[in-house]
This record gives C-alpha cells, sequence and structure tokens, in this order.
C-alpha cells in the first residue's frame, strides 16, 4: 500500500531547505505518494489561517508529513506545529547526534536521544498568585508505557543493544521514582542492555566516553540538556536530524536552532536532508538511509559544504552533490 506524504515548506528559510530535502526523498523513494499543503505565516497570509483548514484534511490522510519551520511573529494563532503534534498525538521526539566530520576524535559519537513531547504526554497547570507562580505536571503511566514501547521498537529499527535512562530527580522525585521503576519494568528480561545515569553523569559520558551511549531516553527535565550537550560535541546547532513519532504517524522537521547567531545556519539543507533519511528508515528502507547519511558525510569529509560551515557551495550546489553520492551508492 502506498504510504502518503505530506510536504509543507513552512516560512523563512523552510521553501529553501525542505525543496533540497525534498528533491533526495523524491529520488530514493519514488513510489511514496507526496502531496503538498501550506502552514505558518504563508498559509495566514493566503487563507487568514496559519493551520488551513485544507491542509488539516491532508494531515488526517497522510501517514507522515515532512514540514519546514513556521514564523508566528504576529499572527495570533497557536503554532501550527505544535497543534499537529498535539492532534496527531505524536508523543516521541527523536534526535540523532553523529559527527559529518570529524571534530576533535568525535567520531566515535552515534547516539540516538528520544524524549518525550510536551504537547502529547503530559497536563502542566499554572496558577499564579502575590507570591509566585506554582506549577504543576500530571503524569499518565499510558503515556510513559508507550513511550517504553516505542523507544523499544526504534532502539531494535536502529540496531542498538543498550539503553539507559537519564534522571534528572532533584526536580520532580515522585514522577522520576515512577518512570525509573517502569523502565527497569519495561526492559527487565529483554535482550538490551540497560542503565540509569543522571543529568550530569550523562553529559560527562557524551564529553569523555561518547563511545558508550547508544539510546538515550530522557524525560522533559533533562532532554534539552542532554540535546545541547550533543549538538555541541557533534558541530554545532541546526544540523542533525529531528523527527515526532506517534502510532502510525510522524513529523520530520529541520533541527530546532538554539541561537540564529551562525549567519546562513538556517539555509543550510543538511538538518532537512538528514532528516528525510530519518523518514526512509522509518519506513524500511534501511539502505535508503544509510545512503543519505553516508552521502552527507562525504560531503563535509571533503569540505564541499555551504558557506555557515567554512564551504563555498550554494544550498542547491550542496544538494546536487549529495544526490550525486546517493545515485552512485544506489545504483552502482
Amino acid at each position: 500500500m502506498t504510504q502518503t506524504v505530506l510536504v509543507t515548506y513552512g516560512d523563512g528559510s523552510g521553501p529553501k531547505v525542505i525543496r533540497s530535502a525534498e528533491r533526495v526523498l523524491r529520488l530514493v523513494a519514488p513510489d511514496l505518494d507526496i502531496i503538498h499543503g501550506r502552514i505558518g505565516a504563508d498559509a495566514y497570509e493566503n487563507t487568514s489561517y496559519a493551520l488551513p483548514p485544507e491542509t488539516m484534511e491532508m494531515i488526517s490522510r497522510a501517514d507522515m508529513i515532512l514540514s519546514g519551520p513556521v514564523c508566528m511573529e504576529g499572527i495570533n494563532e497557536r503554532d501550527p506545529l505544535v497543534t499537529i503534534k498535539k492532534q496527531m498525538g505524536l508523543f516521541l521526539d527523536y534526535r540523532e547526534y553523529y559527527p559529518l566530520k570529524d571534530v576533535d576524535g568525535s567520531t566515535r559519537l552515534d547516539t540516538v536521544v528520544i524524549s518525550p513531547t510536551l504537547e502529547s504526554t503530559m497536563d502542566v497547570y499554572e496558577t499564579e498568585s502575590l507570591d509566585g507562580v506554582a506549577s504543576e505536571f500530571y503524569t499518565d503511566i499510558e503515556s510513559v508505557e508507550r513511550l517504553m514501547s516505542r523507544s523499544s521498537d526504534i532502539a531494535r529499527m536502529k540496531h542498538r543493544p543498550r539503553i539507559d535512562l537519564v534522571t534528572s530527580n532533584y526536580i520532580y522525585p515522585k514522577r522520576e521514582r515512577l518512570i525509573q521503576n517502569m523502565f527497569l519494568e519495561h526492559f527487565r528480561g529483554t535482550a538490551f542492555r540497560t542503565g540509569i545515569m543522571s543529568l550530569s553523569e550523562t553529559v560527562f559520558t557524551l564529553a569523555h566516553r561518547p563511545e558508550v551511549p547508544d539510546v538515550l531516553l530522557c524525560d522533559i527535565h533533562s532532554a534539552a540538556s542532554v540535546k545541547g550537550a550533543a549538538a555541541g560535541i557533534v558541530g554545532g546547532t541546526g544540523l542533525m536530524p529531528q523527527a515526532f513519532f506517534g502510532n502510525g504517524k510522524s513529523l520530520f522537521t529541520p533541527a530546532t536552532m538554539f541561537g540564529e547567531d551562525i549567519p546562513h545556519r538556517s539555509e543550510n539543507p543538511t538538518s532537512a536532508i538528514l532528516s528525510v533519511a530519518l523518514l526512509l528508515l522509518s519506513i524500511g528502507m534501511e539502505d535508503g538511509y544509510r545512503a543519505v547519511r553516508n552521502a552527507v558525510r562525504m560531503m563535509y569529509r571533503d569540505e564541499r559544504t555551504t558557506p555557515d560551515i567554512g564551504g563555498k557551495l550554494t544550498p542547491d550546489k550542496f544538494t546536487d552533490g549529495i544526490i550525486d553520492l546517493v545515485k552512485a551508492d544506489i545504483y552502482m
């Protein structure tokens, strides 16, 4: 049965980087049914909706979404990507971290970071008073079980033998104990090697023993620190792939930028193209995943990169190079 991918270009640099990623996707998976919709400021200007009804109808038909970033500045509507995660039930945030070229021996790092999405896994309540703000998180046991089960599937998909739970129990100790107990119970008797590490231990391990982490399962409160540390080790923000998974639905986007101070980084299609590689892996096209990932790394190894990395290629020329390498890999 043909699977459907909804492509939404988004705003800003989104159309440029997503078109590059779409070129790679069409090359490797020509049988996918690719449809197009609008979201964000572009959609709002044309339809008065940041997430138009027409796009919502397409989302209901799509198995996967490939989307660019959106800019909601001056628009009094909810971020459409947040709405998509909520309505599609995308409860798992997935990242990969590996160096695109050797940086001080960092080639030993090849880590998957999994965490729950705030939009679909917990309810947050805040109450203001004269004395301050009270914050309350409600954790649903069923959502944690779902996260553990999907994490197992991902570890098998990636052929990873080890899963570590990252804790930060100084914030919400009862929630942490619940998650730790469920983690130990879920993986007891499986073939996976498991461990529990504190947040500080995890960051140290990423920096000094990068070959150790296979899959890091983080809670909301530890995920940002782990992602930031891993991104710094492999070469900077905005380069790695990003995906969000639910039951039968998924969203693939360029990586969230920690800062916009790197000239032209947002125009670099690397993250979008690597996110397409993840899309291919998620539908069982492991050879395609490897071909795209290897092509990107070869471009970086040969210093055929965009200006934000120190190269001289335009985003289109960079994508042309990747396509040539993927063709040589697939059709050799």
